[in-house]
């Protein structure tokens, strides 16, 4: 894996070097290092921002800048294995989520370094992530007896499982949308590169199949006054997407 893109320190994602195979690997290697390091810096008795906060935000930044593209792929250039991948790790990552907003000890450093001198020494920022971390421990149910928070966690997977499940079909039906031109005329005054993407057939083109709603034919088309009150359905998908 030492070409992975996902586990190299880049200032911008590389796209096109990410491998779809490598994604749920590093996914669970990336979780398996985070939680082993977070024991072992819980694990020290003199808890603070430098030598246990900071490190812990660190690992999680790590774990953001390697899923971001990915999330970013699955958004904006999704396909079947992508989809796959995007769903096996997903469940992993929410219940990661939850079960360090749940970590007793890690609840109890934040509260001591809050309380503590060293809180009024550390930057603004610092001082911010700290508080918005004790925010979402009391969000995650860190205060809920143990059932509540096992429940808590059901719930939270099966939020963000609906979430992506949604999304994923809001992209198909995205896809799937189609406006079909039986009119060579129609699309004079459109430009160029639209044209050549709609390649009016003599049965007719559908435009949506040539450019759909992530693509520049029906923009390009909605500004056209032959052509813009016949995308309604298009501008209004776009505008409640």
């Amino acid at each position: 894996m030492s070409a992975n893109p996902l586990l190299e320190d880049l200032s911008l994602p590389q796209f096109d070097r990410i491998a779809v195979p490598d994604i749920e690997p590093t996914v669970d290697r990336l979780l398996a290092e985070i939680r082993q390091t977070t024991d072992q810096l819980l694990a020290n008795e003199d808890p603070s921002w430098e030598r246990t906060l900071r490190p812990i935000e660190d690992l999680d930044d790590r774990l953001n800048r390697a899923w971001s593209p990915v999330s970013h792929l699955h958004n904006v250039a999704d396909n079947e294995a992508l989809r796959a991948a995007y769903n096996a790790c997903l469940p992993r990552l929410t219940a990661y989520a939850t079960e360090k907003y749940q970590n007793e000890a890690l609840y109890q450093t934040c509260r001591r370094v809050r309380d503590g001198s060293e809180y009024a020494r550390i930057g603004t920022a610092e001082r911010k992530i700290v508080d918005n971390a004790l925010r979402d421990f009391r969000l995650s149910g860190i205060e809920l007896a143990l059932n509540e928070r096992q429940r808590f966690k059901q719930v939270k997977q099966e939020l963000s499982r609906l979430q992506t499940k949604f999304e994923e079909n809001l992209l198909d039906a995205t896809h799937a949308w189609k406006k079909l031109i039986t009119d060579a005329s129609a699309l004079t005054g459109l430009p160029e590169t639209a044209q050549a993407r709609a390649d009016l057939p003599s049965a007719g083109s559908f435009l949506g199949s040539a450019g759909d709603l992530g693509g520049p034919a029906p923009a390009h088309a909605l500004h056209h006054r032959r052509l813009g009150p016949c995308l309604d359905p298009w501008f209004r998908s776009e505008a409640t997407a």
